[in-house]
Parts: C-alpha cells; structure tokens; sequence
C-alpha cells in the first residue's frame, strides 16, 4: 500500500470465478450464470472490488484507528451540536410567543419569548417571601441577597474564630511549656540539695 499525503494506493486482486459464484446464483445447464443480484457483470465485479478494498483497510487500519475515528466523529458532532445548539437557542429567544387562557384563548400581549422570561424573573425576584424565623415579609431578591450575605458572614466568622482557637492554642502551649521547664528547674534544684 503506496501512501502520498492526499491519497493512497490500494493493491487488490480479486479471482472472477469467485466474484461470480457469490455474487450469481451459479451457473445454468448452458454454462452461463444465473443472476441473483446485481443483474450485470459489471455491478457484480464492481461490488468485489469495493468489497475487496474494504478489506483491504480494514486489514491495513492501525489498531486505534476506529477509535480515533469514533472520538473526531463524536468532536465533530459536538461542535455541530454546539453550533446548531446556539442557533436554536436564538430562535426560541426570538419566537413570538402569546399566553392564553385554560380555554386557549389568547390573554394579554404578544411578546417574545426572551421578554417573557425577563418579565417571568422580575415577577419572582419582587413577590413575597414569608420568613419563617421572624415572621416578617420580604421579596424573593432580598431573601437570596441576605442568604448569601449571612453565608459570607458566617464563613468569616469561621474563619476568625479557628484562627483565634490556634492562637489561644498557642498561647497555651507557650505558658504550659514555661511552667513545665520551670517545674523542671525546680526538681533538678531540689533533686541537687544535700539531704538532710
């Protein structure tokens, strides 16, 4: 097998009585073949060679090569996916949309979907949410805005409070270890004291 950058070469042979017997259903009484499909000679020895070459990679193909083929396929897909995915997204933003009723009847005014949304986010953001704890009444938007501040809030409390654990732990240490070495000097000066 030749390879060039742009193309390559494929050497094949192919026997006709073979091509023949698989691709005819045999031969008639007079010798000529009995065709099954395809109805000529020249499909039937045409079909071998593609056959043949088919082979012919297949058998040639580095053992990773499917692989790789399946992973650009799979890239490919996804970046048409991504592509049309955007495309799709814009569409449906830009589609004009008109609410109705149980009934199906139109209500209020058409607009389009991205509107609806944006209008759909301010209605929630501004309504009510009861706190359980205190009993007061708050909207959406200052209720997710004083949750995230209170998280905040709390992790830098955390935050200060182990580190004054490790200091107060320190200072511990320190004064446990000045006592301990003075303890020790004392025994070490009464252990050296004559008895009497």
């Amino acid at each position: 097998m030749g390879q060039d950058t742009n193309r390559f070469t494929v050497e094949i042979t192919i026997d006709l009585d073979e091509v023949l017997s698989n691709r005819f259903g045999g031969y008639g009484p007079d010798g000529e073949p009995i065709e099954a499909a395809p109805p000529t000679l020249a499909e039937a020895v045409f079909g071998a060679v593609v056959d043949k070459i088919a082979e012919r990679v297949v058998a040639l193909a580095p053992s990773d090569f499917y692989q790789g083929m399946q992973r650009l396929a799979r890239e490919r897909l996804e970046e048409v996916m991504s592509a049309q995915a955007g495309d799709m997204v814009e569409e449906a933003l830009a589609a004009v949309i008109t609410e109705t009723d149980r009934f199906g009847q139109p209500k209020g005014t058409s607009r389009t979907f991205h509107e609806y949304m944006i209008e759909q986010i301010q209605t929630w953001l501004k309504a009510p949410t009861r706190d359980s704890y205190s009993g007061r009444s708050r909207s959406n938007a200052q209720n997710i805005i004083e949750g995230a501040l209170d998280r905040k809030f709390e992790t830098e409390l955390r935050k200060a409070v182990e580190a004054g654990k490790a200091q107060a732990l320190a200072l511990v240490r320190e004064r446990a270890a000045a006592h301990m070495a003075a303890a020790i000097g004392d025994l070490a000066e009464k252990a050296g004291e004559p008895r009497g």
